[in-house]
């Protein structure tokens, strides 16, 4: 039988590579969700900043990255109430690697989405077949929430949050039922910390 919790599942009762998708497989998805994001959302790419990201762009710009986790100064500055220092990192690395071109942010918003949807499509196939899985992936694409993640760049660190916890959670479930090596464990551990610093609605993923 199958041990419950975090203990890892005895290595005559693992499943064979075999069962689990396959590398052809894999890319296949990931092609289909990335044309179908595209298809999507491809029309925003040429739209300029909105919303909040000029004010998020100021902040980012006038601290330097150590002080966007570490100085309560620069933080209350940016927001007095909530803590999510993910979302400025991503930021700031978006312009160390890009500068202030808008496009170039929304792309990396895309690219973004594309990953979390194949994630949610990795963690499905665990459950079913690769139709069932690719179907489940699309229909979050095409969702509302989807939708309004892939035109807000302030809304970034929601979008990193879910991939970082759905890679928590696929890194967890290969430890406890494939790959018995702590290194699968401790992956899950630092990503699931990431996506709380993402949002902190994420910190309930081990409940």
């Amino acid at each position: 039988m199958r041990t419950t919790g975090l203990q890892p599942t005895p290595a005559t009762e693992r499943p064979t590579p075999g069962d689990g998708p396959s590398p052809a497989e894999d890319i296949r998805a990931l092609l289909v969700l990335l044309a179908l994001t595209l298809g999507l959302y491809g029309s925003i790419l040429p739209f300029s900043f909105t919303h909040d990201d000029p004010v998020i762009l100021k902040h980012v710009l006038s601290h330097p990255l150590p002080e966007l986790f570490a100085s309560p100064r620069a933080w209350r500055d940016y927001n007095p109430i909530n803590f999510f220092p993910e979302q400025l990192w991503s930021f700031k690395l978006d312009i160390s690697l890009f500068g202030l071109e808008a496009k170039a942010l929304r792309a990396r918003q895309l690219a973004g989405l594309v990953a979390a949807a194949f994630l949610l499509f990795r963690a499905i196939r665990r459950f079913g077949g690769p139709l069932v899985s690719l179907w489940g992936a699309a229909v979050f694409l095409a969702g509302p929430v989807a939708a309004g993640l892939a035109q807000k760049l302030m809304s970034r660190h929601y979008l990193d949050g879910v991939a970082l916890a759905l890679a928590s959670w696929l890194a967890l479930r290969r430890y406890a039922t494939e790959d018995p090596r702590k290194r699968w464990l401790a992956a899950s551990v630092v990503l699931y910390f990431f996506a709380i610093l993402a949002k902190e609605v994420f910190a309930p993923l081990p409940l």
